[in-house]
């Protein structure tokens, strides 16, 4: 985006709010209670012959939850065994979460927010997402992490696996973050693989992931595009993370919205001194014909003509504050719902526009109305 440009917004904006949601690691690891370098419980001797990811951010459109499904395709040569795992969703949000063995449906359970902060402190560094990421148009971006997500949830989950090959999937829905590298968001959802190396061996990772329709996309290992699908096969894991970006394109009603908020703002800055001109210099006329008639000393006059001179600068002042929520409306709805994080609500002028800028200009509205009056009532 030109700086004049990302600079104007900034200025709409007023104090700009930067809410982004969590991000989601996604994997299976051994549960494990104590030091987290221990070997773990009987994973040694399982091996995932293949894991087959599917994220659906096709949901994106409306800004609704992302869906995602894996399954595991293990192999446990020796007897049955006994797993306790973790599945690292990585985000307080995680809803419908579902796992299965093979068609048989498992019990699962979110620990609690000080069990997983226990058990946080324990996991290898590569669990956790790197703290920036490619964006679409920007090598790099960063998105935050508010303090309560830096430890996120945990499923646990038990399971009988039997000797030989078997089939371990998981359903579940979460949020996506966003960046503000552009007018229009940037969706980001990276998702560890880290944990799979904790199994005897890993095979080969498959990953689809689908698209909005005609939306732009980024993703880290580099995946093949066909269509509105991202598709990639790795034989062993690529990274410690798969890094996904995507958003819709900038619309072309957003450039000229951006010249009608311009327009609307500049408006409101030339005509308010204006406006209060113009009620100044009839106030004066008023007064001028008044003390011709021989009532210019009547009660009252004073009183009422700081009042009129009052008016006109409040008004300035409310129409300077209707201006940055009237002019970010006008982009918003050029993004189609669609608008970075950087926007904030559109009614929220900041402390800035409303301690500094609007009392400002509603003393300026009435000295320029003052001045005007006494020099029409001359």
């Amino acid at each position: 985006m030109h700086p004049l440009k990302a600079a104007f917004i900034s200025c709409l904006a007023g104090v700009a709010s930067l809410v982004l949601v969590p991000a989601a690691w996604a994997n299976f690891a051994p549960r494990f209670w104590g030091d987290a370098t221990s070997e773990p419980w009987g994973l040694k001797n399982v091996a995932i012959a293949q894991e087959r990811l599917t994220i659906d951010l096709r949901p994106l459109a409306d800004a609704n939850l992302v869906r995602v499904a894996v399954t595991y395709d293990l192999s446990n040569p020796g007897v049955s065994k006994h797993l306790d795992l973790l599945f690292v969703s990585g985000e307080v949000g995680i809803s419908d979460f579902e796992a299965y063995l093979g068609d048989q449906p498992l019990m699962t359970r979110l620990l609690s927010s000080d069990e997983s902060r226990r058990l946080w402190e324990q996991s290898p560094p590569s669990w956790r997402p790197p703290a920036e990421a490619p964006g679409i148009e920007s090598e790099m971006t960063y998105y935050t992490f508010s303090s309560w997500a830096t430890q996120p949830g945990l499923v646990a989950l038990s399971l009988e696996l039997p000797p030989g090959p078997s089939r371990l999937g998981v359903r579940y829905r979460t949020r996506a973050c966003g960046t503000d590298e552009r007018p229009t968001v940037t969706w980001q959802l990276p998702y560890v693989l880290a944990p799979a190396r904790e199994w005897g061996e890993f095979g080969r990772l498959d990953v689809v992931v689908q698209l909005p329709g005609g939306w732009e996309a980024r993703s880290t290992p580099a995946l093949d595009r066909e269509g509105d699908t991202l598709l990639g096969s790795f034989p062993g894991l690529p990274a410690d993370a798969l890094l996904l970006a995507t958003g819709p394109p900038v619309p072309p009603e957003y450039y000229r919205a951006v010249w009608l908020a311009k327009a609307l703002c500049a408006i409101v800055l030339v005509g308010g001194p204006m406006m209060c001109w113009w009620a100044g210099r009839r106030q004066g006329l008023s007064r001028a014909r008044l003390k011709a008639s021989g009532r210019g000393g009547q009660r009252g006059a004073g009183v009422r003509g700081a009042v009129l001179a009052t008016l006109p600068a409040l008004l300035w002042g409310s129409l300077l504050y209707a201006a940055v929520p009237l002019s970010m409306g006008v982009l918003k709805v050029a993004l189609h719902g669609q608008e970075n994080p950087s926007f904030g609500d559109p009614w929220f002028a900041g402390p800035c526009l409303n301690l500094l800028i609007i009392p400002v200009a509603v003393l300026l509205g009435v000295t320029v109305t003052l001045g005007s009056a006494s020099r029409a009532a001359r």
